[in-house]
């Protein structure tokens, strides 16, 4: 029986070390858990931020994209006016060559009316 009360305090220990063991484990599972937990919800408010960050940039973006067409809308506006005066300009230089005033077209004054009247003075 003394063999027996050995074998049985040898598992008994066994046993003990085992719980110990089984313990730390779920000590470590548990730390990893909450750890994990942690880390999830940093990464969660972390893609929050940078949601809310693409969200701001995309707007901004987007009005900067508006204000530059809408510039250059105004830009083209300005630039087909001066082509057209500078088209108008050529056409009455060619008419005053050609001795045609604008005023026999039914248009403005002509620059040779302009040219006669300070010649004139």
């Amino acid at each position: 029986m003394d063999n027996n009360a050995e074998e049985l305090v040898s598992l008994q220990d066994r046993v003990s070390y085992l719980d110990l063991k089984v313990e730390r484990m779920r000590d470590d599972t548990n730390l990893m858990r909450h750890h994990t937990v942690q880390q999830r919800r940093q990464l969660e408010t972390s893609v929050d931020g940078l949601e809310i960050k693409m969200d701001v940039l995309e707007s901004t973006l987007v009005r900067h994209v508006t204000d530059i067409q809408q510039t250059l809308i105004d830009e083209v506006a300005s630039l087909k006016s001066q082509v057209a005066e500078i088209i108008y300009c050529v056409k009455e230089l060619r008419d005053a060559k050609q001795g045609e005033g604008p005023s026999k077209r039914g248009e403005g004054p002509s620059i040779k009316k302009e040219e006669g009247a300070s010649s004139s003075k």
